[in-house]
């Protein structure tokens, strides 16, 4: 298993037990804020190629001198707990790097032609996320070597980031494709009410921040619209909201009541939620438990098990079955 910490520590976890050095020489990362080290993923052929995939906060600094960041992909092999043969996935253009420190976004996750998607939170530049010509408040498409995919919905337009797949979005927190639809869900975080989960479909404008759910966090009114035509709106939103995080579905075999179900964890909420999707259209919530601290995100293993990121505690857990008692 591979884990991240935000500090710039990407970790290896054999057998539940975590190795004592994290792997060395990842690349350098911007910690300030919510700015570090964000997510890991393998290459759908990873059995054979041996990728992995890292997104972080790429620090750099602009023509004033002042320290700048914008999220960045690379891939890379592990040998002997060493990280080498680094190639670039995906580096915006140095004048769009930003000063702030938060809705970094990024969560990797491959379709199943080898494409990898990923999305790059507004970074609080608001009235960024409706141009496409810059790459924050976007979810983005590249080949897994970083080539612009030439069906991407925005390479033929003149000035637009040729790499956006979606855009009008403020800090998503988790992307997955569901093995039964091949669509993409997304997870939105709103300020203060108004999370969101979405259904990402290519060129299509979820709204932030001309439509929102949510307030801003001093209790202020964002927009005065929650819906506008040619804009998405979200399969569900919560308000109040729950601080919604990474997301995945449910496919293997010891839980198989939950297959197709797609889990929720929360931040704020601290729950772990169980949706029951029907087409587009959420049947069913279940808060499967609660208050065991701030659930960071869930990750359904290939041995079946789900497995939980908590922050407060700081620890990794998996979920195992009940075993039923025999009648009397």
């Amino acid at each position: 298993m591979l884990g991240t910490e935000l500090p710039g520590r990407l970790r290896v976890v054999t057998h539940g037990k975590l190795q004592p050095d994290p792997v060395i020489g990842i690349p350098k990362v911007r910690v300030q804020g919510q700015g570090g080290l964000l997510d890991v993923a393998l290459h759908p052929g990873y059995a054979t190629n041996g990728w992995i995939y890292l997104c972080f906060s790429d620090p750099g600094s602009n023509g004033a001198g002042a320290n700048v960041s914008m999220t960045a992909v690379v891939r890379g092999r592990i040998s002997n707990n060493h990280w080498v043969d680094e190639q670039t996935v995906f580096r915006a253009p140095i004048e769009t790097y930003l000063p702030t420190a938060h809705h970094f976004g990024c969560c990797l996750t491959f379709d199943d032609q080898g494409h990898l998607f990923f999305p790059i939170g507004e970074r609080g530049r608001m009235h960024d996320v409706q141009s496409v010509s810059l790459p924050n408040g976007k979810t983005h498409r590249v080949m897994d070597d970083g080539r612009i995919p030439t069906d991407n919905p925005f390479v033929k337009q003149p000035g637009a980031a040729e790499s956006i797949w979606s855009y009008g979005h403020r800090n998503p927190q988790g992307l997955v494709f569901s093995q039964q639809t091949h669509e993409l869900w997304e997870s939105e975080h709103s300020p203060r009410g108004g999370d969101e989960l979405n259904l990402i479909l290519p060129g299509r404008n979820y709204g932030w921040p001309e439509i929102t759910y949510g307030m801003d966090y001093h209790g202020t009114p964002i927009s005065a619209f929650t819906a506008k035509e040619g804009m998405e709106q979200p399969v569900v939103h919560w308000t109040l909201f729950i601080a919604v995080c990474g997301i995945d579905f449910y496919y293997g075999d010891k839980l198989p009541r939950w297959r197709g179900n797609l889990f929720v964890p929360s931040l704020a909420g601290q729950e772990f939620r169980r949706l029951v999707i029907d087409g587009h259209t959420v049947k069913e919530q279940e808060v499967v438990f609660k208050n065991i601290g701030r659930v960071r995100d869930v990750f359904c293993g290939p041995d079946g098990f789900i497995y939980l990121a908590l922050n407060s505690p700081d620890e990794i857990v998996r979920l195992e079955p009940v075993k039923r008692c025999p009648p009397g």
